[in-house]
């Protein structure tokens, strides 16, 4: 049956987007990853978070500006918006706990902290190559990296129960567990997220692969 859409051509700057928020995402996480060697200059890599976080807001928004006025996407738009919409959300957390970590001065982080970090970082490096296949239409590649970061958040909830237990052991400063109880709850948005952004990739794939 002829179907006028096969001749339409979608407007594949909506990959160019993702791909650009999703190394936007894998920039801020690095970033973070620098501030955490180089807390005596927090204030320095802080403003520079704070950049790339304001130009992932504008690629959200030039998406939505875009979505506005196309007529044919190469995938559906909810679902365009939604993996960028939760791709800055990440951003946004990660730049939340930076500017937290330089208000409260600290100058020393958990390792069971770092690691709940590292482990957002390699989410986000594992999103970017996700987001990378869409173009490509690899969608067995897709369900695979989405499994990836399933099992990435199996290992966040590991290290966030070993962190909680250490913050509310007996003899705790409640000062300390408190701060760090509300750093965590922000970083626990991040990897909420990342599931989110997940669970859509995955359902692009089923529906188009």
């Amino acid at each position: 049956m002829f179907n006028m859409f096969n001749i339409i051509p979608t407007d594949t700057i909506f990959f160019d987007l993702l791909e650009k928020s999703s190394q936007n995402l894998v920039e801020i996480s690095q970033k973070m990853q620098e501030l955490l060697g180089n807390l005596d200059q927090s204030a320095e890599i802080v403003y520079e978070i704070g950049k790339i976080e304001e130009k992932g807001d504008q690629i959200e928004q030039e998406t939505l500006d875009r979505l506005s006025k196309s007529f044919v996407t190469p995938l559906d738009r909810e679902d365009i918006h939604a993996i960028c919409k939760r791709l800055d959300d990440v951003a946004d957390a990660i730049y939340s706990i930076a500017d937290r970590l330089l208000l409260l001065g600290i100058r020393e982080i958990p390792a069971e902290y770092r690691a709940l970090l590292d482990i957002i970082d390699r989410c986000a490096q594992v999103t970017a190559e996700i987001i990378a296949y869409l173009r490509l239409k690899k969608y067995p590649e897709i369900m695979k990296g989405c499994h990836r970061l399933d099992k990435l958040q199996d290992e966040y909830r590991r290290h966030k129960r070993s962190f909680l237990q250490d913050l509310f052991r007996d003899g705790q400063d409640p000062l300390y567990a408190l701060k760090w109880k509300d750093l965590l709850d922000v970083l626990s948005r991040a990897i909420h997220r990342i599931a989110d952004t997940a669970s859509i990739l995955n359902e692009v794939s089923l529906k188009h692969g």
